[in-house]
């Protein structure tokens, strides 16, 4: 149907545009015959002005489609980067998800940010986290984390041992130690990361959508 209404609005605009420019200089030709701007009058009445007219409305239909198509698919990458993230999200795995340029990445994470009341956290490394507090889980004690949902064999969270997550999510590729901060960062490729606090998972950033964590009672994400 939208290929049909492309070629469409085309065709129309293609024939109505050439000809309702020809027929309005046909008009206010001082050359012109009386009976010829009154033919030409005609022609843009009854055919090039409607089939502007008609092509126009396509295209702007087929704009304004075009636009929610890509509002939704950016609202609704936004918001599965946020749950992987645990509440944090930044510029440079949006843009990367998105394929959005870095500028237009952050702007439309700006316009959320607002939206939201979200803040922002700076890692080591320089890099600028949206950090939305109303989606993120805070860091549960060892008695407490997910008490009542049992997680799958080869699935992580949470508050999952180191051991664990080594245990399912395989060796890193690197690891980084942050003593002053008390921190332990597993990297798995060059965005996926899984942060430690005396042993266990306090938060994560599944950019490559690689890492085995379980988001959630109901389902896992891999």
């Amino acid at each position: 149907m939208k290929l049909l209404k492309k070629v469409t609005a085309g065709l129309l605009l293609v024939f109505g545009i050439p000809l309702s420019i020809v027929a309005v200089t046909e008009i206010f030709d001082r050359e012109t015959t009386p009976q010829d701007k009154t033919d030409a009058l005609a022609v843009l009445i009854i055919l090039t002005l409607p089939a502007t007219a008609v092509g126009g409305w396509l295209a702007w239909g087929l704009s304004k489609e075009s636009q929610k198509e890509i509002s939704d698919r950016l609202q609704s990458t936004f918001y599965r980067l946020l749950k992987q993230g645990n509440g944090q999200i930044s510029i440079l795995g949006f843009a990367m998800e998105t394929h959005l340029p870095a500028g237009a990445a952050k702007q439309y994470l700006d316009e959320k940010a607002k939206e939201f009341n979200a803040t922002f956290k700076v890692s080591e490394d320089g890099s600028v986290f949206y950090h939305f507090n109303e989606l993120s889980a805070l860091p549960m004690s060892e008695s407490t984390v997910f008490a009542s949902v049992i997680l799958p064999n080869d699935y992580w969270t949470i508050g999952s041992t180191r051991d664990d997550v080594l245990r399912i999510q395989g060796t890193p590729t690197q690891v980084a130690q942050y003593e002053t901060l008390g921190k332990e960062v597993f990297y798995y490729g060059s965005s996926s990361n899984i942060v430690f606090k005396k042993g266990r998972v306090v938060e994560y950033n599944n950019y490559h959508n690689n890492l085995k964590v379980f988001v959630g009672p109901s389902s896992p994400n891999k």
